[in-house]
C-alpha cells in the first residue's frame, strides 16, 4: 500500500461528522468523528480541520492523499452547492465543494447522501457486479441514487434519483414536497406499514421499465426488516414490470453497512479525481 492513492470520505450528519482515510481498494486506514457544529463558520472549520488531520496522517500510513469527498442529506447541485438541508440549514447557499477545495488545496466533491451511497456500493459493495442499478435508502425518508452504465447519474441539475417522490397513490397522503401519494409517505421508517413492500415494488417497476437496470440495492435503517417486505416488493416488480426487463433484475441488500457514508464519499472523490486525470491524459 506504500504511496498508494487515498481519499478522505466525509459522512455529514446533523449530529456527527464522520471522516475516514480510504484507499482506492476501500481499506479504511484512519477514522475521525466530531460532533457537528451548528454555525456555518464552525461547521466549515470542522470539515477543514478534519481533512487536514487525516492529510497529516496519510504519509505515516503509506498513503498519498489525492482528493476529498462528502455526502450530506438535502438537495445538492452538480457543482456542490447546498440548496436545502433540513438537518443542516446553516449550510444552505454554500458551495461546499468549492469551500473545501479552497481551504485544503485538494480536489473536492460533494453529493447528496443517497447518491454517495450508490457510489460506495458500486465501487466497494453490493453494486460491483452491475453496470446499472438503483440504490434505495430507507430511513427517516426514502432516498435514491442511480448508477447508469457504470456512472453516477445526477441529471441536468444534480437532483436525479429522487425515488422517494415517485407517486404510488395518485390521491394519497400529502407530502411536504407539495405532491400527494409520494412513496416516502408509505415506505419510510416513519410510515412503515404492512403495504410498504407493495409500494416499493410499484415504484421500482416503473424505474425498471424506464431504464432497464440490472439491480436494486436496498439500504438504510428500514433495510434490516427486508425479510418482512422483500417478497411483496419482488412480487409487485414481477407483476407490473415489463417481463423481459424484470426477468434479470436482482434485489439485494447493501454490503457496506455503517461505513456506507464514508466509503461512498471516498468513492465519489475517487471517481471525480479519476475523471480529471483521464481528461488531462487525453488532452496531452
Amino acid at each position: 500500500m506504500s504511496g498508494g492513492a487515498a481519499a478522505v470520505g466525509i459522512d455529514i450528519g446533523g449530529t456527527n461528522l464522520r471522516f475516514a482515510l480510504v484507499t482506492a481498494d476501500g481499506d479504511v486506514c484512519s477514522r475521525l468523528r466530531l460532533p457537528t457544529e451548528t454555525t456555518r463558520a464552525g461547521f466549515l472549520h470542522q470539515l477543514t480541520a478534519g481533512i487536514r488531520e487525516l492529510q497529516q496522517q496519510a504519509p505515516q500510513l503509506g498513503c498519498r492523499l489525492v482528493a476529498a469527498g462528502a455526502g450530506m442529506p438535502g438537495l445538492v447541485t452538480r457543482s456542490g452547492e447546498i440548496l436545502s438541508s433540513v438537518n443542516l440549514p446553516h449550510c444552505e447557499g454554500v458551495n461546499l465543494a468549492r469551500e473545501l477545495a479552497q481551504s485544503t488545496a485538494l480536489p473536492a466533491v460533494v453529493g447528496n447522501d443517497a447518491n454517495v451511497a450508490a457510489c460506495g456500493e458500486q465501487r466497494f459493495g453490493a453494486g460491483r457486479p452491475y453496470r446499472s442499478f438503483l440504490m434505495v435508502t430507507l430511513g427517516t425518508g426514502v432516498g435514491g441514487g442511480l448508477i447508469l452504465d457504470g456512472r453516477l447519474w445526477t441529471g441536468s441539475d444534480g437532483f436525479a434519483g429522487e425515488f422517494g417522490h415517485m407517486t404510488v397513490e395518485p390521491d394519497g397522503r400529502p407530502c411536504p414536497c407539495g405532491n400527494r401519494g409520494c412513496l416516502e409517505q408509505y415506505a419510510s421508517a416513519t410510515a412503515l406499514v404492512a403495504g410498504a413492500g407493495r409500494c416499493l415494488g410499484i415504484a421500482a417497476a416503473g424505474v425498471i421499465n424506464l431504464l432497464n437496470i440490472e439491480a436494486i440495492v436496498v439500504g438504510g435503517g428500514v433495510a434490516a426488516s427486508f425479510p418482512l417486505w422483500g417478497e411483496a416488493m419482488r412480487r409487485e416488480i414481477h407483476m407490473r414490470g415489463f417481463r423481459p426487463a424484470v426477468a434479470r433484475v436482482a434485489v439485494v441488500r447493501i454490503e457496506l453497512g455503517d461505513d456506507a457514508g464514508v466509503l461512498g464519499a471516498a468513492a465519489l472523490a475517487f471517481a471525480d479525481y479519476d475523471a480529471a486525470v483521464e481528461t488531462v491524459a487525453t488532452a496531452e
